[in-house]
């Protein structure tokens, strides 16, 4: 159990602090839900709160297992450039498209949930799941089948 434990503390020390950070986050997240589930079952008296909070519970620890396995088999890609161009900002829908100018001059086009703001001649660090296809979220059907192809963004100074 012991070793177990120094693995994962390697494993999370090895980790880019955006994706740690990321964890962190919803590990905190996953446990405030589990209280709040607690106190409404004593304060109401009603085990649906327990049981939804419950369920959330799992769901979230779940998505940080998955990051955790994604830093220790290493399945994330890192992509660093400055955004050009922002296509679909405004328009309905969950998606908009950036185009990354990476340091060595090539375009990648890159197709990005709207909850993420990224600014036109910034220079970022997206750290985006692996997909088989090597297109790195620029294939929109990969990019509906797992919506969270991009991990973490991370401003970068010029």
């Amino acid at each position: 159990m012991r070793q177990y434990i120094i693995n994962i503390c390697e494993v999370w020390g090895k980790a880019p602090s955006v994706l740690t950070g990321r964890a962190i986050y919803l590990a905190c997240l996953s446990f405030f839900v589990l209280v709040v589930g607690m106190i409404g079952k004593m304060q109401y008296g009603e085990n649906n709160f327990l049981g939804l909070s419950f369920c959330l519970f799992v769901a979230v620890l779940i998505k940080v297992y998955g990051i955790y396995r994604m830093v220790r088999d290493g399945t994330y890609e890192i992509v660093q450039g400055m955004v050009v161009k922002i296509v679909g900002k405004r328009r309905p829908g969950r998606f908009y498209k950036i185009v990354l100018m990476k340091e060595d001059g090539v375009m990648v086009e890159l197709l990005l949930d709207k909850n993420k703001s990224l600014k036109i001649g910034r220079s970022y660090r997206l750290y985006m799941v692996n997909i088989a296809s090597g297109r790195l979220g620029g294939n929109r059907v990969m990019v509906f089948i797992g919506a969270d192809t991009l991990v973490g963004v991370e401003e970068i100074g010029n």
